[in-house]
C-alpha cells in the first residue's frame, strides 16, 4: 500500500510541476545579454556579444497567451503558445517563429537560428513592486 501511495505522490508532483513550468514565463523580462554563435562551428563563439542595460529591451509574457516586445518607445504585440521546451510566436502578418527556451537559475535563455548563426538571448525577470 505504501508503494502505491508513494508512486501516486511522485506522479502527482511531476504532473503539477510540468503543468506549472510555463507559468514561470509569465511576467516582464529584461534582455541583458545577446550572443551569436556560428552554426557550422559550434565550438567557437563569435566575438559578437552585446550587453544591455535593464529596460533597453523588454518582453512581457501574459497569461492570456499574448507577448509584448518593448524596445525604446515601440511595442509589438503577438500571440504565443508553449510546447515542451519551445515558444511558438504568431505575428499579425501571419508568420510564426519557434524559439527554444530554458532556465539557468533565475535567468531565461531563448535560442533561435537566424541565417547560419545561433542567437542566444539571456533575460532576467523584473521584480515589480506596487
Amino acid at each position: 500500500m505504501n508503494y502505491l501511495l508513494t508512486t501516486f505522490l511522485i506522479l502527482s508532483l511531476k504532473f503539477y510541476s510540468f503543468q506549472n513550468y510555463d507559468k514561470k514565463l509569465y511576467g516582464v523580462w529584461n534582455l541583458i545579454i545577446s550572443k551569436e554563435y556560428y552554426s557550422n562551428n559550434s565550438s567557437e563563439e563569435n566575438n559578437n556579444k552585446t550587453t544591455y542595460d535593464i529596460g533597453d529591451k523588454v518582453i512581457e509574457f501574459k497569461s492570456d497567451g499574448s507577448i509584448i516586445d518593448y524596445q525604446d518607445v515601440e511595442s509589438n504585440k503577438s500571440k504565443y503558445i508553449i510546447t515542451k521546451k519551445n515558444i511558438n510566436i504568431s505575428y499579425e502578418n501571419g508568420s510564426t517563429i519557434e524559439l527554444n527556451y530554458f532556465f539557468v537559475g533565475d535567468t531565461l535563455v531563448i535560442e533561435n537560428y537566424e541565417g547560419n548563426k545561433l542567437l542566444k538571448k539571456s533575460y532576467i525577470k523584473e521584480k515589480l513592486n506596487f
